[in-house]
């Protein structure tokens, strides 16, 4: 089955691929460890959902389902998890259990390239580093971050409803009390754009 991220054009792949060198350098930079596949889902969640909130967009645009540790942008996650995310900028990998919990990202590349990014993005990325970046595999306050969103809150509310595990977030929740009318405009054009 075809991805979102088998579907991105060639610009929005790279902007990907950037954007997770970018979180897999500055943090081990940071914790002295390699990045984990759940920091690097946390690192994403955030910066992509907190920017849709504020502006309407999603810089990256991926779906996302509730799941009990916050948000999960299902289409990177099935990638990752099974080692199929493929760059020349980083390697996915499943270190040896003696060493490692999980799957982790190993930079290749020693630079990320910021020319992808708007200063707005830039400054987001940076704080969530600033603010999350920590030698802890299994930071809890990432996870209590993520489980602040306007749109996983409802999700998760309404999985306990139908008994579920996890269940697709509807992103349009984001804006629920969102008194900036122009936010939700913006997002609603989004998608009216995404739809050509």
């Amino acid at each position: 089955m075809e991805t979102k991220i088998d579907q991105m054009k060639s610009s929005e792949k790279e902007k990907l691929d950037q954007l997770i060198l970018f979180f897999a350098i500055e943090h081990t930079k940071n914790s002295h460890r390699l990045l984990h596949m759940t920091m690097l889902l946390k690192f994403i969640d955030l910066f992509e959902l907190t920017l849709l909130e504020d502006y309407g967009t999603p810089p990256i645009g991926f779906s996302y389902t509730a799941h009990p540790q916050g948000p999960v942008p299902e289409d990177l996650y099935g990638k990752i998890k099974t080692e199929k995310y493929t760059s020349n900028l980083f390697k996915v990998i499943k270190p040896n259990r003696s060493v490692s919990k999980g799957v982790v990202i190993q930079p290749l590349a020693k630079e990320y390239n910021l020319d992808y990014f708007s200063d707005i993005e830039i400054d987001k990325m940076y704080e969530l580093i600033d603010k999350f970046s920590t030698n802890y595999q299994n930071n809890k306050a990432i996870i209590a971050a993520t489980h602040k969103l306007k749109a996983w809150r409802s999700a998760w509310f309404n999985r306990r409803k139908q008994g579920q595990n996890k269940v697709p977030m509807n992103l349009r929740d984001m804006f629920d009390d969102k008194d900036n009318k122009y936010t939700l405009d913006n997002y609603e054009a989004y998608l009216t754009l995404k739809k050509y």
